[in-house]
């Protein structure tokens, strides 16, 4: 009996072993087994390894005269289901991602129009796009009323796809393109699902995924918030507020170093609304040169302070910052409605100031409602001893009047002009005021030789929709501020 025990206890052991070394493999192998995503095939029972789906022949795989196993053939690609989901200047695009929650979509991504053919989506829904050139100009886009649909740029979803050609033949600059996605019903056009609306981009592999092109702007910093213009000097920026106080930041870091308001806020309220530095300083020895501060709408009721820019002495003893009123500098026609304003009046009549530091220009713009333009003017940059003594202001006072210009040009209209800089020739002025498509934000440069709108740059259609405030320019970089602090760059040519 006792040497029947043994012997069975032998042959347990000895079974065990043999269910061990068997087609079951252990945890740590399952780890590196090929899947079906690693090109094989699904395995049978009994543990045989398949040939992988590209029909080449496995090492372990029999072969005889009689029988060879048949190579599988290629599958098919499968029409992918493409949404993009993303935040603002970062690219995040996913197939088969889950954006139902973004109601409100429109790709922040650029696509090549080159490496498109087609774009589609499910019933009920429509495409609105959003062309640009190969320099990221802004050509055009849809509109959001359901009329003469293919004149706006508009494709109904029952079967007909939005295609290259379309585009082409709507504008052949077209280079890069973007789109939104809306529902349709006979009556007007919606938010959309974008889950549920299986939109599906074809590129030139039809079908199959788009490479993506990252938006020409990028977020590299926040500062406070409530801003309006400001300018970079010496490695300091100095970004404003309405009230006409300036936050000294590192122009490098963004970190805070100061604080300090404009002199004589009691007297003068500038808004800052177009701040920059000139090309004067008030003494040779200063730091840092004049700074120019227009007045804008703190006095909306009291017209005789349209057209009018504060000059500043700024000076610095460590990290502390001090400001003196030393100049006003006043447009001395600007009641003249067949030179500044428009006859029936202006909605923004104040007026802008920049300084062309390369030719001691002082330019002078404003908006004109009636006949939908721009009015630029340029004057020789008074000296900081110019002007006569004003005893109200304690300060000189410049008044230049219509003799005084040297050239006035009119270029497309600016929907609220926000700030402004001069570069290399260039005046780059921001734009746009309400979050919607009616003062849109944008960005445009004026070349000074040829006096036209050269470039803009869409900030509303890139989804930028915050007001822009702040323009400066660092070594052959562009910087923007929104009114949130949000400071981004922006290529300048």
């Amino acid at each position: 009996m006792k040497k029947m025990m043994i012997v069975l206890l032998l042959l347990c052991q000895l079974f065990a072993l043999t269910s061990c070394n068997g087609g079951n493999d252990t945890a740590s192998d399952r780890e590196t087994t090929p899947t079906i995503a690693d090109g094989m095939t699904d395995s049978p029972s009994d543990g045989t390894p398949q040939a992988p789906s590209d029909g080449t022949t496995s090492a372990d795989e029999t072969t005889s005269n009689d029988v060879t196993t048949a190579p599988e053939l290629p599958v098919e690609p499968v029409e992918t289901l493409l949404t993009v989901a993303y935040e603002i200047g970062t690219i995040a695009s996913a197939t088969g991602q889950n954006s139902s929650n973004v109601k409100r979509f429109r790709t922040v991504d650029f696509i090549p129009l080159a490496d498109m053919e087609a774009i589609s989506v499910g019933s009920g829904y429509c495409l609105i796009w959003f062309a640009y050139d190969r320099d990221y100009h802004y050509l055009g886009n849809g509109t959001n009323t359901y009329t003469t649909l293919t004149s706006y740029c508009i494709w109904p979803a029952e079967g007909k796809d939005v295609t290259k050609a379309d585009i082409l033949e709507w504008n052949e600059s077209s280079a890069y393109f973007r789109f939104a996605v809306k529902t349709v019903t006979d009556a007007a056009i919606g938010d959309a699902d974008i889950a549920l609306s299986r939109v599906k981009v074809y590129g030139s592999g039809y079908p199959g995924e788009l490479d993506f092109v990252a938006p020409p702007l990028e977020t590299v910093a926040t500062v406070a918030g409530g801003r309006q213009d400001g300018d970079v000097y010496g490695g300091y920026l100095f970004s404003f507020n309405a009230a006409g106080t300036c936050q000294v930041y590192s122009a490098d870091t963004y970190q805070p170093i100061s604080d300090f308001t404009l002199d004589r806020l009691g007297v003068l309220k500038p808004h800052a609304n177009s701040v920059c530095f000139g090309s004067f300083r008030y003494e040779e020895s200063d730091e840092f040169p004049l700074l120019y501060c227009n007045v804008y709408n703190n006095y909306r009721n009291d017209r005789s302070y349209d057209g009018m820019c504060n000059v500043y002495r700024i000076q610095r003893e460590g990290n502390v910052f001090t400001s003196t009123l030393v100049q006003v500098i006043k447009i001395g026609f600007t009641d003249d409605s067949e030179t500044w304003s428009s006859p029936n009046g202006d909605a923004r009549p104040f007026g802008n100031f920049v300084v062309d530091t390369d030719n001691n220009r002082l330019y002078a713009f404003t908006m004109r409602d009636e006949s939908q333009t721009t009015r630029f003017f340029s004057f020789r940059l008074p000296t900081v001893h110019d002007g006569t003594l004003d005893s109200t202001l304690g300060v000189r006072k410049v008044t230049l009047l219509a003799d005084d210009i040297i050239d006035t040009f009119d270029t497309e209209y600016f929907h609220y002009i926000q700030g402004v800089t001069y570069d290399h020739g260039k005046i780059y002025s921001l734009e746009g005021f309400t979050n919607d498509a009616t003062n849109p934000a944008a960005l445009k440069v004026v070349d000074l030789s040829t006096k036209t709108v050269c470039r803009t740059i869409d900030l509303y259609g890139m989804n930028l929709k915050i007001e822009p405030e702040a323009v400066y320019c660092i070594d052959g970089i562009g910087y923007y501020i929104d009114v949130s602090g949000n400071v981004y760059t922006f290529p300048m040519n």
